[in-house]
């Protein structure tokens, strides 16, 4: 049997969620397929935990060879829990001499990384931010509580608001695998190509010469697309629209931050599942549109020609970053002030931010050319962007190697077409969800009955979508003030959670790995 070993430890920096009249005592539980195992639950806001937790693993069919090992899609999380006591005396002149008291645990976030993430880098190590839900009943943001306690009014104004959601809550942990599993061999196949055998050639030589100069730093020119035929990597970059109701609609996202999220929202599926055994295959953003499932290249490449349309100076990035590894993300220039985006997640960072997932950066690309990182240093903070200083930027195309005269034709189409699910459609697939989770809600708790509140339903089920088009103004406050009549008779403590839809049993995954469905003393 084979071990996930992970060292868990909490960064310095603090929660920001506070529970009304009491304090958080957090713990984190990490679970892998059926088996959970859990730190202790510290009293503090910024707890070092410092523990080494052991999940079991054993390969499906228990064939450990690396054509199998890459196939595994299961998920390694991470979930954050405030321990709560609930005190269960019901008459005060007892609470002299009887104690009654309940321990109960409340999800306040997660950090998920794939097995196949863990597999592929023999480890993974950094400071991680915790992905937390924007609304929590029970639970103030510490500057909300902080104004309250000052006088100042609860509500957060825009500004406040970007400030906390950048902040956020994060974790420091490593994990690893015991004994290390057998890596999985790199394809170092010939494929057939139409671009000029010359620039094949070059290729070769010029991304070689620079891996050996920086063996650590990632670097693209040439890559496989669908049909397993070789193509220079810059004809992936072309301006495409993205849909017309994202760069005109409404709420307090920008239309960048909206376009990210849409693309953050389509499905992440490796290429190890979607094409096991085959080397990295990058498909053109109509395929990836038509599969609606693709991985890092494929998200950063639709975002980034999104970008372009939209009149921003824009690259594509290939870099090192936690926890993917090798990956791809989209370097924007924002008034001139480059801006790192994250296309799985839809999140920005600037260079200098000290929390931004991007260890390294190893190359740009654009339509034309494709400009390696030959600066002293990789980390984003420590470069300078200009492609023009060709003592810092190698540059593909160059007097040694000129740009073809024919031009670089791209294999992106002329446009991306756009068809709106129907509401009918809409409705099928919310109520086989709600269904499927009720359902599995019950078989999880097989000892207790569980009474289903239709009239909680239908009040959340009206709240989600503004989560969409707001993220200021305190949405707390304002779910709270909505949900007043419900907080008056009920005691309720929740969170929404959302995700892009892969598989029912993925999503059922996400639910059961928050604990909601457990009783308390489980």
């Amino acid at each position: 049997m084979t071990e996930l070993t992970n060292l868990v430890s909490k960064y310095t920096n603090q929660l920001h969620l506070m529970l009304i009249q009491t304090y958080l005592r957090p713990f984190v539980e990490v679970s892998f397929r059926d088996a959970r195992r859990s730190t202790t639950a510290a009293a503090s806001y910024s707890p070092t935990w410092n523990e080494e937790v052991s999940i079991p693993f054993t390969a499906p069919n228990n064939d450990y060879s690396p054509s199998n090992l890459q196939t595994i899609d299961d998920i390694l999380y991470f979930n954050v829990f405030d321990q709560v006591q609930v005190d269960l005396v019901e008459d005060d002149r007892d609470r002299s001499t009887v104690v009654h008291h309940r321990l109960e645990r409340r999800w306040l976030g997660s950090i998920k990384i794939p097995f196949s993430t863990i597999y592929f880098n023999s480890k993974i190590e950094g400071v991680f931010r915790i992905n937390a839900p924007p609304v929590m009943l029970g639970y103030r943001s510490s500057r909300e509580l902080e104004r309250k306690t000052t006088g100042l009014p609860e509500i957060l104004n825009q500004e406040e608001q970007a400030a906390l959601e950048k902040e956020g809550s994060f974790l420091s942990l490593f994990a690893t695998i015991e004994p290390p599993l057998a890596p999985a061999e790199p394809i170092k196949e010939q494929f057939e190509s139409r671009e000029d055998p010359a620039l094949i050639r070059y290729a070769q030589d010029w991304q070689s010469s620079l891996e050996k100069s920086f063996p650590k730093r990632s670097f693209v020119s040439v890559v496989v697309d669908i049909q397993g035929q070789s193509v220079f990597v810059s004809r992936y970059v072309k301006k495409i629209a993205p849909p017309q109701e994202l760069l005109a609609g409404e709420g307090d996202f920008s239309k960048f931050e909206r376009v990210a999220r849409f693309v953050a929202n389509i499905p992440f599926v490796s290429d190890n599942l979607a094409f096991p055994g085959v080397c990295d295959i990058w498909s053109t953003c109509d395929q990836f549109m038509t599969m609606l499932a693709g991985d890092e290249e494929e998200h950063a490449v639709l975002l980034c020609n999104y970008f372009l349309h939209m009149g921003l100076h824009t690259y594509l990035l290939m870099g090192r970053a936690i926890p993917e590894g090798d990956t791809a993300y989209v370097l924007a220039f924002e008034d001139e002030e480059p801006k790192i985006w994250n296309p799985f997640t839809g999140v920005s960072y600037k260079v200098s931010d000290p929390f931004c997932p991007l260890l390294s950066v190893g190359c740009l690309i654009d339509g034309s050319n494709v400009y390696a990182n030959v600066q002293a240093y990789d980390e984003p903070y420590r470069v300078d962007f200009d492609v023009k200083n060709s003592s810092k930027w190698k540059p593909f195309f160059s007097s040694k190697f000129p740009y073809p005269s024919a031009g670089l034709a791209s294999v992106q189409p002329a446009a991306l077409e756009y068809e709106e699910t129907s509401e009918d459609k809409r409705l099928e697939i919310q109520e086989r969800i709600e269904k499927k989770i009720r359902d599995k809600l019950m078989e999880w708790r097989p000892r207790y009955v569980t009474r289903w509140n239709r009239h909680c339903q239908i009040k959340f089920r009206e709240l989600l979508p503004k989560l969409e088009t707001s993220r200021t103004s305190s949405n707390n406050q304002k779910h709270q003030e909505y949900l007043k009549t419900l907080l008056d008779q009920h005691q309720v403590c929740g969170f929404p959670l959302n995700m892009p839809l892969t598989t029912m049993q993925a999503l059922l995954d996400e639910v059961h790995s928050t604990g909601v469905h457990l009783t308390p003393g489980e």
